[in-house]
């Protein structure tokens, strides 16, 4: 008994941490700020943007961002039960901010560099990036993207993110290394690559640093 009663308060702690965190975020979302926020590029880029659309696009990344700075009940460790359900309020967030882009779309071509700068076009691309769940939309995104890249309006190292996205979002070959996982040995290790061999000077093309030196960016547990 005093098993399971324990186990119901870690519960009730774990959900009401969920909760508060997920309504912190709505809350940015719509476009109140918490004494809590924490202060970063996203918030300094919303302080300085100068159009409704790039403030509201700067607080909608941080939501989306929110778990690498400042997660949940931050003091101690969450259990495996606490981040699933976080990760359930973060793909919610996610596609919520995908159907906001889309609207978004109807109205400009992108959050090009010319007019918004080069952190919107990021934070956009971000959105877009994480749109898994929709990836007809993404694919269509790509080529769009492309465009924007060829006429210098996006950065091309995030064209070439999203491209090994789909590529493997499709069960395809990425061609520049970028998508991976935590291998059994504690290693970052690509998904399978077309024409390995040649994958630096793809992504030296693209602005990458070369594959070796992006596998070290990644910690496995």
């Amino acid at each position: 008994m005093n098993t399971e009663m324990s186990y119901q308060r870690q519960y009730e702690k774990i959900t009401a941490s969920i909760n508060q965190q997920a309504n912190m975020l709505r809350q940015l979302i719509a476009g109140t700020l918490p004494q809590t926020l924490v202060d970063n590029r996203w918030i300094s880029d919303f302080n300085k943007a100068d159009t409704p659309e790039a403030q509201a696009l700067f607080l909608r990344v941080y939501a989306d961002q929110y778990h690498y700075q400042a997660p949940p009940n931050s003091s101690e460790q969450l259990s495996d039960i606490g981040w699933t359900m976080f990760w359930k309020v973060k793909r919610q967030i996610s596609s919520e901010n995908v159907e906001w882009l889309k609207q978004q779309l109807t109205q400009i071509p992108w959050f090009t560099i010319s007019k918004y700068g080069e952190d919107a076009s990021l934070a956009a691309w971000l959105i877009a990036q994480h749109a898994d769940d929709d990836q007809a939309w993404q694919r269509k995104m790509l080529e769009m993207l492309d465009k924007q890249r060829e006429n210098g309006e996006f950065q091309p190292q995030y064209y070439a993110l999203m491209k090994d996205r789909v590529l493997v979002n499709s069960g395809k070959k990425q061609v520049f290394g970028s998508q991976g996982r935590c291998t059994s040995s504690g290693r970052w290790e690509p998904f399978p690559v077309e024409e390995p061999a040649n994958v630096d000077q793809r992504r030296a093309e693209m602005h990458l640093e070369p594959l070796a030196n992006y596998r070290k960016r990644f910690r496995c547990h």
